[in-house]
């Protein structure tokens, strides 16, 4: 997949203030972030357009779908609560909190909601959501109480089937009662995917993901290995791609809102922590830490226009970087080698559902990314969805 950092009209300033398949669609299994674009699969030759699809329900109100819960008591006469311990054959694993649920065979009984199906026709009800609302200015931006019930750990995402719902998201073991926060599905499990770290970098082509996350690309040609998150809210406090020590909800399709899909990039406190050299340190306003993002070489001060970024010098030329960090080995005549990447890599494992190689997402706005584990779909040992009314 192909994204961009998180809406670079942010970067004149401070960026803080102060794969599903769906049941009316299907598809190939590419999910999307909403918006308009061309997605291919790097293990097929199947090559899939998809469109934006403005969804009529926002999620959130009265409807228990995507309520937190610990027991089938919280969700209704009706429904279920899929637990944190629990392997849910539609998810892969359990999701952080809990998340109640009803059975279902099509959308029709999922009243403010999706129906998603395994491979094996059972069904649960997803809540639905509204991708790109509320427009995010900053990434502390609060998270709105009436899209997916204002959950730190639910992040809303566009199916390939047009449907936008609500998916659990872990970003910590913390959150999965002794399970590991699995690093490429947000699911918590018991045997988590492996691969490299969180920053380094990795080959969108490869037929296999290389990543224990999932690999992006990013506008540039430049790429690297993340995890799914969710964009805006608590930034401080919160268990978000493993705690602000470790990285950030920072990259996203275009036309991304509050409470969307977003990817992680990795955290940083000197230059040579990043996968130099095309990634540097940056300071976006946090107390203790900047953030590894994607830049550029330059000439002078005037080609570094974003953030508090100036023209630094190292010893393999000059880059658009936050002045305030030390290079580390990337000082002038140190001879370094060029950055570790991945440095602030958190979760590791075997096994998984999601991001499998092949598949894409589109990002909404007319930004397309593609690249391996793009889909969030499939992964080794785990479970896939598919439409189960085939509208």
């Amino acid at each position: 997949m192909r994204v961009d950092r998180i809406g670079t009209f942010l970067f004149a300033g401070a960026l803080i203030a102060a794969g599903f398949w769906g049941c009316d669609g299907g598809g190939d299994g590419e999910t999307g972030g909403g918006g308009s674009g061309t997605t291919s699969s790097t293990t097929t030759t199947t090559t899939t357009t998809t469109s934006v699809v403005s969804s009529t329900t926002t999620g959130g109100g009265t409807s228990f779908l995507g309520l937190e819960c610990a027991s089938d008591a919280d969700c209704g006469t009706d429904g279920k609560c899929s637990q944190v311990t629990d392997n849910d054959p539609i998810l892969g694993g359990g999701p952080a909190g809990g998340y109640c649920t009803k059975a279902c065979t099509e959308n029709a009984e999922c009243p403010s909601g999706t129906c998603l199906t395994d491979g094996n026709g059972g069904g649960e009800c997803f809540l639905n959501c509204a991708f790109g609302q509320p427009e995010i200015m900053f990434l502390d931006d609060p998270l709105d109480p009436t899209k997916c019930h204002g959950r730190e750990d639910l992040r809303c995402q566009e199916l390939a089937s047009g449907e936008q719902v609500c998916l659990p998201t872990c970003g910590s073991d913390v959150q999965c009662d002794g399970r590991v926060c699995d690093p490429r599905l947000a699911i918590c499990v018991d045997d988590p995917n492996v691969g490299k770290a969180l920053g380094e970098k990795c080959d969108t082509e490869a037929m296999t993901e290389e990543c224990a996350g999932t690999c992006i690309g990013i506008t540039g040609g430049k790429s690297m290995c993340t995890s799914p998150c969710v964009m805006a809210g608590e930034i401080l406090d919160t268990f978000d791609c493993g705690g602000v020590d470790k990285g950030v909800c920072l990259y996203s399709p275009s036309g991304t809102g509050a409470g969307d899909l977003g990817f992680c990039a990795e955290s940083c406190t000197q230059h040579d922590f990043c996968q130099f050299p095309t990634f540097m340190c940056f300071n976006i306003g946090l107390p203790d830490n900047g953030v590894c993002l994607d830049t550029d070489m330059c000439n002078t001060d005037a080609d570094c226009d974003f953030l508090d970024a100036t023209c630094v010098e190292t010893n393999l030329g000059k880059f658009c970087a936050s002045a305030q960090y030390p290079l580390g080995t990337l000082e002038p005549g140190t001879g370094g080698t060029g950055g570790t990447g991945g440095t602030g890599g958190t979760m590791s494992g075997s096994g998984g559902s999601m991001g499998g190689a092949g598949g894409a997402m589109t990002g909404s706005g007319g930004s397309t990314m593609s690249g391996t584990g793009g889909s969030m779909m499939s992964g080794s040992g785990g479970s896939m969805m598919s439409s189960s009314s085939g509208m």
